[in-house]
Order: structure tokens, then C-alpha cells, then sequence
């Protein structure tokens, strides 16, 4: 039987009273011979970037494989917004998480102790990248072929927290000198990644920030009806990070996991840990040095009215 769970956001309130014990438990688990009475259990959090159905098949096998290899019961949880995966976890309701670089950099603003565990790979080319770059596009229809023509366009944006969907674009126009307000015609936040694309499919939006894996997944799922018009400079794949509550040598025994996993690995069912057909972007993991954050933190974090 599966040691996880899917929640959605809100399903979960207040302390975790047997947390120290089950905490416990999981050290226990790698001792070998060690037995625990309790299945230790922790909350995972995911960036709300697409489809929650979408997201919550994609991280299964990837909860499965850690839960048959740790004795760890996870819980995954879908915050709806950036916001909540950043306060659900600073209070340690989410102990551990997949974060965008904008959402990790945030949290270490508030809690310098959070454990970072590792970086995920994508697959380019054939090439494992720990990077992915955001994009910004239209229709091939449209009259719009550089970032300077969007000026008076109407624009969408996905979240205020999200770095390819929000972040970098606003540095882009600061760097220019002006702001979203003075720059387009009227913009709107959308929520996802997902109905980025199907604003500007269904022309609600003229024009949006998106990233390269959701441009890829949603050009499958409208067609080729998409151009490119203008791209962000490199932006750190997503952290997963630990709760500082989280032991460390749990956290380790998870960074080990990470970094042995890749698309050929298989839960004990059969399963591919790392399934592209179920939209799941990551094909392993790499270790970085915390500079690898903090040098795209400047336009990651950067605000208007700096």
C-alpha cells in the first residue's frame, strides 16, 4: 500500500502533536534493525504552477519511491497560491517542498535555516539543465514580435510569486525604465501556467509570461498556434528544501535518494519515478552552492519600486 497522501490546501490546520515522534520514527527508519511503533510522517508542498489533478499524478511515483525507500508517510499538498506554500511552510505546516527559485529565496528571507536538499535537472536537447528560461508569447497571428511591441498591449501575467510568470518580466521593464502600469495597455494575473496559455489561445490577453516546459506542454495541447517573442535570462531550477525541523540526517537520506534518481529509475511497482507523459518536468536532481540562488536573486526578487 502507498505511505502518501494528496491534499489540497486547507485540509490540514494548527500543530502536529505527534510530529516530534514521528520525526523520530523516520530517524529510527534509517537506522537499519531500528523499528518504530509510529509511520513517520511528512507534508510535501508543490509550487502551484499547473493543473492541480496535473500535479498531484506527476509527484506520485516521485512520493512513492522516497516513502519505499525512507519508511516515511508523505503527504502532498497543493497550495493555490505562491503566498500560501511560503506561509505553509515557514509555520511548518509543509516541512518538505519543491520550490521555484523566487519561492526559495523568499523563504530564506524569513527563515536563513531552511535545509536546502537539491536541485532538479530538466532534459534539453538530450542535456540534463538546471535552469529553465522564461518566455514571453503570443499568437503567430499577431502583429507583436519583440518585447518592445507589447507596449499597449493587454498582458497576462500568472502570480506576483512566480519568477518566469511575473518576476523577471517586471525586471525586464524595469530595467527599461518603466513598470507594468505605465507600460501596457491593462494586465491581469491568471493563476497558472495553464490558463496563461488558454488566455492567450482564447485572445483575453494579447500577449503572456510563461516558462519554456509550459510552453512546451501547452503547445501540445493547443498546437503550434504560439511564437515566442521574448526570452529571460536563466533562472535557477526549483529547490527542494526541508523544514529546519526536519533532521538532518533525514534530509541527507532524501539529498542521497535525489541524486541516485533519474528518468530510468522505477517505484517497486514498475512505475517510472520521473514520468514525462504525466507532465513531470524534473529528470533528476544536482546539488548547487547556495551562489547559485543568490546570483539570480537581484531580478528574481526585484520590485518596482526599487
Amino acid at each position: 500500500m502507498n505511505r502518501f497522501h494528496v491534499l489540497r490546501s486547507g485540509s490540514f490546520s494548527g500543530g502536529n502533536a505527534p510530529l516530534a515522534l514521528c520525526l523520530a520514527a523516520a530517524l529510527a527508519a534509517l537506522i537499519p534493525g531500528a523499528r518504530s511503533a509510529c509511520a513517520a510522517e511528512l507534508t510535501f508542498g508543490v509550487n502551484p504552477w499547473g493543473d492541480a489533478e496535473q500535479m498531484k499524478a506527476m509527484y506520485r511515483p516521485v512520493m512513492e519511491y522516497l516513502s519505499e525507500n525512507l519508511g516515511v508517510e508523505f503527504r502532498i499538498v497543493i497550495p493555490p497560491t505562491y503566498d500560501a506554500l511560503v506561509d505553509d511552510f515557514v509555520s511548518g505546516h509543509i516541512r518538505i517542498a519543491s520550490l521555484n527559485s523566487v519561492t526559495f529565496l523568499r523563504i530564506r528571507q524569513r527563515m536563513p535555516s531552511v535545509r536546502y536538499i537539491a536541485t532538479t535537472t530538466r532534459e534539453y536537447g538530450g542535456k540534463a539543465r538546471d535552469h529553465y528560461v522564461g518566455y514571453i508569447i503570443t499568437l503567430k497571428d499577431s502583429p507583436v514580435e519583440t518585447f518592445d511591441d507589447l507596449e499597449g498591449t493587454v498582458f497576462g501575467f500568472v502570480d506576483i510569486e512566480s519568477g518566469s510568470g511575473y518576476k523577471m518580466p517586471v525586471a525586464m521593464l524595469g530595467l527599461r525604465g518603466t513598470t507594468p502600469e505605465s507600460f501596457f495597455k491593462k494586465f491581469f494575473f491568471v493563476g497558472t501556467h495553464d490558463e496563461l496559455a488558454a488566455a492567450v489561445k482564447n485572445r483575453c490577453v494579447e500577449a503572456g509570461a510563461t516558462w519554456d516546459n509550459s510552453y512546451e506542454q501547452n503547445t501540445k495541447r493547443f498546437g503550434e498556434i504560439f511564437k515566442i517573442v521574448a526570452r529571460t535570462p536563466p533562472i535557477p531550477n526549483d529547490a527542494w528544501a526541508a523544514h529546519p525541523s526536519v533532521p538532518r540526517a533525514l534530509v541527507e537520506k532524501i539529498r542521497s535518494i535525489l541524486l541516485e534518481t533519474d528518468t530510468r529509475t522505477k517505484t517497486a511497482g514498475g512505475s517510472p519515478v520521473l514520468d514525462p507523459s504525466l507532465g513531470q518536468p524534473a529528470a533528476g536532481w544536482t546539488v548547487r552552492d547556495a551562489g547559485f540562488y543568490d546570483d539570480a536573486a537581484q531580478l528574481l526578487l526585484f520590485s518596482p519600486g526599487d
